[in-house]
């Protein structure tokens, strides 16, 4: 018989015992035929019971399992949740529904379902007669229609609810799509607003992105993290190869590979967390949207519903460029992001010289020359100018003072030439003066002609007429400065002997002239052949050239 006080064995209707006291109920079963048995269950608490009965043959035996509930638990749950076709993507909406056990037991309880559906509690504990509310969270990440099944498992029971819902776009839009800014001086800022309207009944975060869509910022992402692991590798070989040129003077012995493995270890750990952290950073940046020149405040915020909220654009330019730039509007509501195209022109600083182009004529060769020119800041924020070297032959001649400076709002500049030609030849050179912040420089030109200086003899020719041979002749003549610098000359007898076989002698041979001056010079003759003579008195100039004049 089994061997629980809960339950008892007897024979069938109509069956008598013909077992002896204390013997478990038997009989034979002819082919064909069948035998029955009551069990009687006699608890006594309200409780689940269970018992394994094992029946015994002459060749086998087996188990019939036997069991018994003292109660069970029953939750009340509604069969369908339906959030209607208004949600807005993106944004989280809300159902509250009860869950009550009416059974007489009680259970524990356990919800899931799919996304974009969502439970806060999804699992808790009733007892008999209890409720709790369990909040279900729709949100939909683009506009179209959503069922899926929410399932509720308790003990061995599991019941199904239909949760469904649509999603739509929220009604935000944006003032501008095109914001031009004022135009705005280099180094100052100036802004443009534009507002959010958000005409829908819930309220909606937004925030302002880099990137068009999700897409291009995981893309973006993924570029960085490529880049990163490069930058990784190429410093743990360059660490590995300093090391390993610092270990090559070490014994090959088993310290030393120890020492070796260690430095390797704490190379690779060094760099596992400087560029782990990195990526961290990398991968929690949320891409809001950065610019060198534009700004937008604020960057993310909450548009409450069936209202509007204010964004300033700043803009500072750098340099007197037209600038450009897209930014994109990110809101719970849309499934796309809103671009935003900001434009401005930066003005430079203005600035111009007194004159553009100095004639300067005629200017004799290493002659020097001031000129003044003053240089004027005709903006409104101040100018910061610089002057760009010319290397040419006569450029390099020219010595400006300053070369570059300040100049406050309606101020001036006074800038100091000097030039000083050291070739001969007409020239005209254009000097670029940079300002800071424009795209264009200020330039101011200087032409000429850098001619020799100019002399005279006052006499033709030198005519000694019919000597005596070996006797000394003599003839004076002047020769005269008529150029505005002062002249290192040299005279001398072309075709005349060397000395001391020369035949000609010249008192002073060198010597200088001021600008309009006058010097005697005393030629002497000695003839010490019997010929016709016909040379000539030529005059070189010291740094200018070799008989750049010349009298018979």
């Amino acid at each position: 018989p089994p061997d629980s006080p809960y339950f008892e064995l007897a024979l069938g209707k109509g069956r008598k015992a013909k077992t002896s006291a204390g013997s478990s109920p038997s009989d034979k079963v002819p082919p064909g035929m069948e035998v029955s048995y009551v069990v009687r269950f006699k608890p006594d608490a309200r409780i689940d019971y269970s018992y394994d009965l094992i029946v015994a043959t002459e060749r086998e035996q087996f188990s019939v399992p036997i069991r018994a509930s003292g109660g069970s638990a029953l939750l009340d749950f509604p069969d369908h949740i339906d959030f209607g076709d208004e949600c807005v993507v993106g944004y989280k909406s809300e159902r509250t529904v009860y869950v009550r056990n009416i059974g007489d037991r009680s259970t524990k309880f356990l919800l899931r379902t799919m996304p974009p559906f969502s439970v806060t509690h999804p699992d808790g504990y009733l007892r008999e007669g209890q409720a709790c509310q369990v909040s279900v969270f729709f949100t939909p990440e683009s506009s179209r229609h959503y069922e899926c099944d929410l399932h509720l498992k308790y003990g061995e029971l599991e019941a199904v609810a239909q949760v469904k819902g649509g999603a739509v776009n929220s009604r935000v839009s944006m003032s501008h799509s095109l914001l031009v800014v004022e135009d705005t001086y280099v180094g100052l800022d100036s802004q443009g607003v534009l507002t959010i309207r958000n005409d829908s009944d819930v309220p909606v975060d937004f925030s302002w992105r880099m990137f068009p869509s999700v897409d291009a910022e995981d893309e973006h992402r993924a570029k960085l993290h490529g880049k990163l692991r490069k930058e990784k590798a190429d410093e743990l070989l360059y660490m590995q190869q300093a090391h390993f040129s610092d270990d090559s003077d070490e014994e090959s012995d088993s310290d030393g590979e120890r020492l070796r493995v260690r430095r390797a270890a704490k190379i690779g750990n060094t760099l596992d967390t400087k560029y782990g952290n990195i990526a961290k950073g990398i991968k929690e940046d949320p891409m809001f949207f950065r610019d060198s020149i534009f700004g937008i405040e604020p960057l993310s915020g909450r548009v409450w519903a069936q209202s509007e909220i204010t964004c300033t654009c700043s803009f500072a330019p750098k340099d007197a460029l037209v600038y450009s730039c897209s930014a994109y509007l990110s809101c719970v509501g849309q499934e796309e992001r809103g671009q935003l195209v900001v434009k401005g022109l930066g003005i430079g600083p203005k600035a111009t010289f007194s004159y553009d182009e100095l004639d300067v004529g005629n200017v004799f060769l290493e002659s020097a020359h001031r000129y003044e020119v003053q240089l004027l800041n005709q903006g409104d924020i101040e100018v910061e100018f610089r002057l760009n070297n010319r290397d040419t032959a006569f450029g390099k001649r020219f010595d400006f003072r300053p070369t570059h400076g300040t100049i406050a709002v309606g101020g001036q500049c006074e800038i100091v030439v000097d030039f000083k030609p050291s070739d001969l030849g007409a020239f005209c050179e254009v000097f670029e003066w940079n300002l800071k912040g424009s795209a264009t420089a200020v330039t101011l030109a200087f032409r000429g002609h850098s001619v020799q200086p100019t002399f005279t003899f006052d006499a033709s020719m030198l005519n000694f007429g019919n000597v005596s041979f070996g006797f000394l002749n003599s003839r004076m003549l002047t020769l005269t400065n008529t150029s505005q610098v002062p002249c290192v000359y040299r005279l001398h007898i072309s075709g005349d002997d060397e000395a001391p076989n020369n035949e000609f002698t010249i008192v002073p041979q060198k010597g200088s002239l001021l600008p309009s001056c006058s010097q005697k010079v005393q030629v002497d003759f000695v003839s010490m052949k019997e010929k016709k003579y016909d040379v000539r008195l030529a005059v070189d100039l010291e740094g200018v050239g070799g008989e750049l004049s010349w009298i018979p």
